[in-house]
């Protein structure tokens, strides 16, 4: 993700990213809540709705056994009835005419009764109570699966329709779960036509009651825990659907919302690889309309701190360069006082004015030298430098003017493999240079006396690329662990040093190194039990690997 990408170029003391505050988290969270809510809200009404749908369709079906059951019942007076289509069947049922002769004794069709609710069961309800002949609205309510009933038909009932079966009084109901097996029964209360919940041992039923010409009766019933499991999979089988396809809408919206922040995550990537000198405009391309204005801001910015710090080193730049020139001059006639007569205690003071004007001449040019690696005023040198150039001649041009200090404290000096890394292409002689000079000469000032100074070199290829390795270690105090990250910082100087410095020599190695590609990595010369069986102190190790051209000649 990009936070972990970021996490290695975050300032130590900047406050902890928190997960909360991804814009990417909070939209999707916001979305995966909103499509919680709705999917919960069209799952509940869903399942409700397919609940109320599973109850018909069993009240239908039980009706369905009943009346198949009824025709059986009816054929002792109604000839071919179990043969006949079932919509004449309910035709001749709900006929006014007659019955055959053989039943001429029998009532006339009054219909079969049935109380249906007009809920969810009004389909059937309708088609009952008009295949009965009968107003609908003159009907017994039915009494559903939760024990509400409607009030029993009233007393203006014509005494031939039988429309209930009073309390007390044996019926047969045949059980589904039994095959159909007539049980007999008796209930504590009126039993109306159409569909009722009563308890039949000691379990609720669902039952139907179709009331018969001469007023018999069909009645069925089955178990409703029987009807309860089959809704509950019936409704469960209906919501399922969402309840999967939330996880996959969730991963699909996670993705639509990542691929539209990639842009975003590129540019910050391309923002923690830069280097600190690197203000160049982030890219525009592929950026959302809705982000742009806040890229271009972020250019904008960019660009007036590149023109606000190029002012600052051409400042610096420029200033150094208008004091070097006095500083010269005074140097020149220093040199011209020390050659005259005089007292020693003038000389003295003649000495320290020389010595003082050497170290300013000297901290001047390394500003200077700074300031213009800084502004990135000789990238475009560097690039045109790159011509073949040997290090041996480089070091020669190096070691010269350092052959008076090494002198002064007796200071050896070693070279080891530079013919080897002679003939270098694709590499800059002056940023080369200005990295060697300034290691060199850090070299040379922290070594004490009778110690030592050695330059290696060699050539390689790392992960199928050639590079260019120079050393340079001395016999100095070395850099404690701790300090190797600060001392690449400007003016920045370890604590208890004694020698005099600018404390830009390891910054300028650092700018022309990153300039160039090349890594710089600090450690001890020596072990410390090395350094004790010698005398000496544990030194400093500088590696510089130059990266190099594709086509360099390798040793």
């Amino acid at each position: 993700m990009p936070n972990d990408t970021l996490a290695a170029d975050r300032p130590k003391n900047a406050p902890k990213t928190r997960l909360i505050d991804s814009l990417l988290v909070r939209l999707l969270a916001a979305l995966v809540a909103s499509l919680i809510v709705f999917v919960a809200a069209t799952a509940w009404w869903v399942y409700s709705d397919a609940r109320d749908e599973a109850y018909f369709s069993q009240d239908e079906s039980l009706f369905e056994v009943t009346a198949a059951l009824a025709r059986a019942d009816v054929a002792s007076v109604l000839p071919r009835a179990l043969t006949m289509d079932p919509q004449r069947f309910e035709a001749r049922i709900e006929s006014d005419e007659p019955l055959p002769s053989d039943a001429a004794s029998a009532d006339r069709r009054n219909g079969m009764r049935m109380g249906m609710g007009m809920h969810r069961h009004g389909r059937m309800h309708r088609r009952m109570m008009e295949m009965m002949g009968e107003d609908p609205s003159q009907c017994p309510m039915a009494i559903r699966p939760d024990g509400s009933q409607a009030p029993a038909p009233g007393n203006g009932q014509t005494p031939a329709r039988r429309t209930f079966i009073p309390s007390g009084e044996t019926v047969l109901v045949r059980l589904l779960p039994k095959q159909g097996q007539a049980v007999p029964i008796v209930f504590g209360e009126d039993l109306a036509g159409g569909f009722s919940t009563p308890m039949i041992d000691g379990a609720p039923h669902r039952l139907c009651l179709l009331f018969l010409p001469n007023g018999r009766y069909t009645a069925v019933a089955e178990p409703l825990k029987l009807q309860e499991a089959i809704v509950q999979e019936e409704a469960i089988r209906a919501v399922t659907p969402l309840l999967v396809l939330l996880p996959v809408l969730a991963l699909v919206l996670s993705g639509i919302l990542w691929a539209g922040m990639r842009p975003l995550t590129r540019a910050a990537k391309t923002v923690s690889r830069r280097g600190a000198d690197d203000l160049t405009p982030l890219p525009l391309e592929g950026v959302p309309s809705e982000a742009r204005p806040f890229v271009e801001a972020v250019n904008g910015l960019l660009a007036r701190v590149d023109a606000a710090r190029t002012r600052e080193l051409r400042f610096t730049a420029d200033a150094a360069h208008e004091l070097r020139s006095p500083l010269t001059s005074l140097t020149i006639e220093a040199e011209h006082l020390s050659k005259l007569e005089l007292p020693a205690e003038a000389r003295r003071i003649v000495e320290n004015l020389e010595s003082g004007l050497e170290r300013s001449v000297h901290q001047v040019s390394q500003l200077l030298l700074f300031a213009r690696a800084q502004t990135g005023e000789s990238k475009a040198a560097l690039l045109r430098d790159a011509k073949p150039w040997d290090l041996t001649e480089l070091a020669g041009e190096l070691i010269e003017p350092l052959l008076p200090a090494l002198d002064k404290k007796t200071v050896r000096f070693e070279a080891e493999g530079l013919e080897a890394a002679d003939d270098v292409h694709g590499l800059s002689r002056t940023a080369a240079g200005a990295i060697i000079r300034n290691l060199l000469e850090n070299a040379v000032r922290y070594t004490p006396e009778g110690g030592l100074v050695k330059l290696e070199a060699h050539r390689g290829v790392d992960a199928g690329k050639a590079f260019l390795e120079v050393i340079v270690l001395d016999s100095g105090p070395g850099i404690p662990p701790e300090e190797r990250a600060r001392v690449f910082d400007p003016f920045y100087r370890i604590a208890g040093t004694r020698e005099l410095g600018t404390g830009l020599g390891l910054a300028i190695v650092k700018t022309y190194a990153d300039m160039t590609g090349a890594r710089v990595t600090l450690d001890y010369a020596r072990s410390e039990e090395a350094a004790a069986s010698e005398g000496l102190g544990r030194g400093l190790r500088a590696a510089v690997r130059f990266p190099l051209a594709a086509n360099t000649p390798q040793a």
